[in-house]
């Protein structure tokens, strides 16, 4: 049942990847929702509800939960009520905006709501699905994060509004950012500092790239994010408003003590909201997340060294020496001496290992194999996908020269290690200019 639930849910997902691609080039219905621009939560909950009161007799709206700041975390729960009870049906569960500065998802969320609902009547593949199956979208979880990026000075921040001590100096939020030439947006900034790891690009002066040694490379440069050092510490900007990606809070691969996970995993209520609302609905059978992190149209496989690093990033590695104090010794060494030993150990074991041990690890062995078959069915339904996805547009580059996050600590990485189901990851964003699309005038402004 639960393979069937499986097969049936990717074949879902599939035709939602394909028949969205060929939205976006305007070819199906009509949108009854501006998406020329941005929306924000009031923008956002308004176009949900009249989505869902022009719809009475396919969706529902409900709150799953509260931000920190009191906003409520919509979901949208989509299917035809007559047949077979909705939660009992295979579903496929779109989550997005986890990352506060990733509206774009949001939007892409918002507009697989308004997809569905208008293409029912018109559409013999959505009214089949929605007969059978149930989709339930999420579309913005970290609402307070995305609402900053309609404030007046625009900066990219991932997290959500939690205060949090990120150089470990006793206060928290007291050194953020600020806009000192008055143009709206937080920027990244150069200057000159002979210990500075940087230098200018030899391809474009307006660049800048890490020096290296080797090549007879020597800095000069350092990279900051533009204010001033509040707090009178050395550093600039590194304790700023706001403290948790809810995308790096969840259990899978934790990364504990990084300085934007959190206090400990599922700290934030965002992050329990949406785990308290997946465990209520186990017939979802799939996952999909509007996200920065990619694992559905790049190459499988962890991203290479320097993934997920932006000019953001840059800037923040000048704050790095502040959020070590306090901090606990790197452990990456100790933990391979640790693996050293107990190696060692198992070696010596295995040596006198009597005839019942050695077989009860035969039968182990056997255990192993009769699980990795098992994997066969996962790897056909994978096939299948990967099939399928051809068809979406890639219009940002070959895979390999993107640039993602790392997906410790990530939802999609939880729905697939412990919730179990196949669960899958996309920006969704490309260059709309080589798609032949217009840019919304808020895409610009913000960068």
């Amino acid at each position: 049942m639960r393979t069937t639930r499986h097969r049936f849910s990717l074949g879902l997902l599939c035709a939602l990847i394909v028949a969205l691609a060929a939205g976006s080039r305007g070819s199906l219905h009509a949108a009854a929702t501006d998406f020329t621009r941005y929306h924000t939560y009031e923008e956002l909950t308004a176009a949900l509800k009249a989505a869902v009161t022009a719809h009475p007799d396919l969706a529902t709206i409900v709150s799953i939960g509260k931000t920190r700041e009191g906003r409520d975390i919509w979901a949208v729960e989509i299917a035809k009520p007559s047949g077979p009870p909705v939660d009992s049906r295979p579903g496929l569960l779109i989550a997005a905006a986890f990352e506060g500065d990733h509206l774009i998802g949001s939007e892409l969320a918002l507009y697989t709501v308004d997809f569905l609902l208008n293409a029912y009547a018109t559409d013999a593949a959505v009214k089949q699905r929605l007969e059978r199956s149930v989709v339930y979208v999420v579309p913005r979880v970290n609402a307070d994060g995305a609402e900053q990026m309609f404030a007046p000075v625009k900066a990219l921040r991932r997290t959500n509004t939690t205060p949090f001590d990120a150089d470990n100096d006793g206060r928290t939020d007291e050194d953020g950012p600020e806009d000192l030439n008055k143009d709206g947006v937080i920027t990244v900034m150069r200057v000159k500092d002979p210990k500075g790891p940087y230098m200018i690009s030899p391809e474009d002066s307006r660049l800048m790239k890490r020096a290296d040694p080797a090549k007879g490379e020597s800095g000069g440069w350092a990279i900051y994010s533009e204010g001033i050092d509040n707090d009178g510490d050395g550093f600039y900007n590194e304790d700023g408003p706001g403290g948790v990606d809810i995308n790096r809070n969840f259990m899978h691969q934790y990364p504990y003590f990084a300085p934007d996970a959190g206090r400990y995993m599922v700290s934030e209520t965002e992050t329990r909201a949406l785990l308290d609302y997946v465990l209520k609905h186990r017939n979802i059978a799939s996952i999909l997340t509007f996200g920065e992190s990619d694992n559905l149209i790049a190459a499988g496989g962890r991203p290479a060294a320097g993934a997920g690093v932006n000019l953001t990033d840059l800037a923040d590695r000048a704050n790095a020496p502040a959020r070590r104090v306090g901090m606990m010794p790197d452990s990456r060494r100790r933990r391979g001496a640790g693996r050293t030993r107990r190696r060692r150990d198992v070696r010596v074991r295995r040596r006198g290992r009597s005839g019942r041990a050695r077989r009860a690890g035969a039968g182990h062995r056997a255990r192993r194999r009769r699980r990795s078959a098992g994997h066969d069915g996962e790897r056909g339904r994978s096939r299948v996908l990967h099939r399928d996805r051809r068809q979406v547009p890639r219009t940002d580059g070959p895979p390999q020269r993107r640039v993602h996050a790392y997906p410790a600590g990530a939802f999609f990485e939880y729905g697939y290690f412990q919730f179990g189901v196949p669960s899958f990851s996309t920006p969704g964003g490309g260059c709309r200019a080589a798609a032949g699309l217009p840019a919304p005038a808020e895409a610009r402004a913000i960068g």
